[in-house]
C-alpha cells in the first residue's frame, strides 16, 4: 500500500502491549482519534498502529506504536478503556471514515449467512471480500480462524444485537 491507501482497523478493549510506543505530543483531551488517525499515516512504517486510553472525564490518549498485531490476535493484550487501531491494506477502496472496520475479538453475529467463504487464509482477505461483494450490500463480516471461513451480513451487530454472540474462533 501507498502511504494514502492505508485504512485502519478498529479494536475495543485491547492493546498491543510489547511494541514500543511513542506519546502523541498533544495535550490529553477529548477528540485525539482524528489527530492520531492522521498522524500515523504520516508516520508511514515508522506508525504501525495506535492505542487511544480513555481515562477519567473523557480524556483520552493517544500513543503510536511501531508494531502491528495482524492477523496474530493472541499478541493483543485484554485492555478495558483502551481501543487500538491497526494500519490495514484492503485491496478494495473502502469507505472515508477514520476506520474501515469495527474488530471484537471472541464475538460472532450467531445468523445465518448472506454468503459463506471457504478457505480463506486471513481476516483482511475476509474484509476485502466484504468490500468488493456485487450481490448485496455486505454491512459485516465474520471470520473463524478455526475454519477459515468468512462469513458475509448484510446485518450488523447494531440492526441485529441479540444475534451478536460470544465465540471462541471468530472476529
Amino acid at each position: 500500500c501507498e502511504q494514502q491507501e492505508y485504512s485502519f482497523e478498529k479494536t475495543y478493549g485491547y492493546d498491543l502491549r510489547y511494541a514500543n510506543r511513542e506519546r502523541a505530543p498533544i495535550p490529553t483531551r477529548p477528540g485525539v482519534v482524528s489527530y492520531c488517525h492522521d498522524e500515523c499515516l504520516k508516520q508511514a512504517d515508522r506508525c504501525r498502529s495506535f492505542v487511544i486510553e480513555y481515562g477519567q472525564n473523557q480524556q483520552q490518549s493517544c500513543f503510536f506504536l511501531d508494531e502491528a498485531a495482524s492477523e496474530h490476535r493472541n499478541q493483543l493484550n485484554r485492555s478495558p478503556g483502551s481501543v487500538y487501531s491497526e494500519k490495514i491494506c484492503l485491496r478494495t477502496k473502502p469507505c472515508s471514515k477514520l476506520w474501515s472496520f469495527e474488530r471484537y475479538i471472541g464475538y460472532t453475529l450467531d445468523l445465518e449467512p448472506d454468503k459463506s467463504i471457504p478457505s480463506i487464509v486471513t481476516r483482511t482477505a475476509c474484509q476485502d471480500l466484504c468490500l468488493s461483494e456485487t450481490e448485496f450490500t455486505c454491512r459485516s463480516a465474520t471470520f473463524d480462524y478455526g475454519k477459515r471461513i468468512c462469513s458475509l451480513f448484510t446485518t450488523t451487530r447494531r440492526s441485529k444485537p441479540d444475534a451478536f454472540k460470544q465465540t471462541t474462533n471468530g472476529d
